[in-house]
């Protein structure tokens, strides 16, 4: 058996997907197997990364089911003692060796307040849950509770990194993260599913969003002035963040796509 899972989540993403599974067979140095689950979108290209080697098991959904049930998705079929979850907008940039690996692995297993080690930097704040690339013992994640009513599309009640972070808090657990990264963010945009079904899509650097599918009613954000109303409906870049009351629930996060 592998010592280690890479978990792979993918939409619509086929050169950032082929440059992170070769990342991670460039820098694994240790026994791993990696598992890709492919969720709707264009997937023209999965069985090409499949045949090339980059892939050991692969998972085809038709439709795109969310962040949430791909993430759990993986987790559960996730053979492994410990799997680290790596999107697939990043790439591994050291060579991790079996001692690198056993180091991570034994710091979890002696430090019982430590339920994840993330491997892509601080992502907002210390001890900040992140579905960043992060290594997590494959059954304390799966024995999380689904507080938040399941997952899926169309649902802002569902079990997130947010439920998870309330979680880690209520069990007074950490989310420990390397001084020194070992996994580079390479994404150039997020397409994101609020909870009023629209849909924008926002680039990682500067978060200004243009949506794909307009919000259906300009009341559902009042944070939004005339203007940007607009915007919203022309297909254009606007530069408008995301309001805070939406932030608090959790929307589903989709792959990249080109402009």
């Amino acid at each position: 058996m592998s010592q280690i899972s890479y978990l792979v989540l993918d939409y619509s993403k086929p050169l950032e997907s082929r440059n992170a599974l070769e990342s991670i067979r460039r820098h694994a140095k240790h026994d791993h197997q990696i598992i890709f689950l492919s969720n709707g979108g264009d997937q023209s290209y999965v069985w090409k990364l499949y045949e090339d080697g980059l892939i050991d098991r692969l998972i085809v959904n038709k439709v795109n089911v969310g962040l949430g049930y791909g993430t759990e998705t993986l987790f559960a079929v996730s053979d492994t003692d410990f799997s680290l979850y790596f999107q697939n907008d990043q790439e591994l940039i050291v060579d991790l060796t079996n001692d690198n690996i056993n180091y991570l692995i034994e710091t979890i297993k002696n430090n019982p307040s430590i339920g994840a080690i993330g491997l892509a930097g601080i992502p907002c704040g210390i001890n900040k849950y992140s579905e960043r690339a992060h290594l997590i013992k494959t059954s304390f994640y799966n024995s999380i509770p689904k507080t938040h009513g399941g997952c899926g599309p169309f649902n802002h009640l569902k079990y997130n990194e947010q439920a998870v972070q309330e979680y880690f808090d209520a069990n007074g657990l950490l989310f420990m993260t390397l001084a020194t990264p070992i996994v580079k963010d390479c994404g150039k945009y997020t397409i994101r599913e609020l909870p009023d079904g629209s849909i924008v899509k926002m680039r990682t650097d500067t978060k200004a969003v243009k949506w794909l599918k307009s919000p259906t009613k300009p009341y559902m954000f009042p944070e939004m002035n005339e203007k940007e109303w607009e915007l919203s409906i022309s297909g254009k870049w606007a530069d408008w963040t995301i309001p805070e009351s939406y932030r608090a629930g959790s929307f589903n996060c989709w792959g990249d796509i080109e402009d």
